[in-house]
């Protein structure tokens, strides 16, 4: 049984394309090949359906830490919730309802393995005991650079922390050992066994 954890995906009136393509093919190729699939996508409200032959898990996510900004700001106590505490609690909680929702599906049936994406950190809290793969693809930060996303410094800076910490270790090691890649080239094991935790990038497959 496969989890694919995103943040878009087809069945949505608006999505961005790449991502959501991505995880539709993949889940599809998986069952085709016989795997049990489950979609966990990143939503506004908690619903589960099916989309072509695709089950699919909406977890709600509510952008607490916009509204403790917005409120101590009306207050006038914004300085008690500055922006970069706004965006790490962010970013923190989204991975933490990711994970309290597979972890409760993984009580109801049992997961093999799950693959994150590496946008917007949400692999930073993962299910003990479940390995789990980081999909590494475009950088939020050169999206940024070349397409105008209208964030913040503060935002941009606090995002390529959570989606390139993971991987800096591994990275630093492949640039020893020679190799050279671009960010769509490879993808990132991540296992949580014991208080452990490894990580390798392996090859991407397409």
């Amino acid at each position: 049984r496969i989890a694919l954890v995103t943040t878009e995906f087809v069945s949505e009136s608006i999505f961005d394309g790449g991502l959501a393509n991505y995880t539709y093919k993949l889940a599809k190729w998986l069952i085709f090949n016989g795997n049990e699939v489950t979609v966990f996508l990143t939503s506004d409200t908690n619903y589960n359906f099916v989309f072509d032959g695709i089950d699919i898990k909406k977890v709600k996510v509510i952008d607490y830490g916009w509204r403790i900004k917005h409120y101590t700001k009306r207050l006038k106590l914004g300085f008690l919730f500055p922006e970069w505490l706004q965006y790490h609690f962010e970013f923190r909680h989204k991975s933490y309802l990711i994970k309290r929702a597979l972890y409760r599906s993984n009580r109801e049936k049992k997961i093999d393995i799950i693959q994150y994406p590496h946008i917007g950190g949400l692999a930073f809290f993962t299910v003990k005991n479940i390995p789990a793969i980081i999909r590494i693809s475009s950088s939020t930060q050169l999206c940024n650079v070349f397409g105008g996303m209208g964030r913040s410094k503060i935002y941009m800076k606090l995002i390529n922390y959570y989606e390139i910490n993971l991987f800096s270790v591994c990275f630093r090691l492949l640039r020893f050992l020679g190799f050279s890649f671009n960010g769509s080239s490879f993808s990132g094991f991540r296992s949580n066994f014991g208080g452990e935790v490894s990580k390798v990038l392996f090859g991407s497959f397409s």
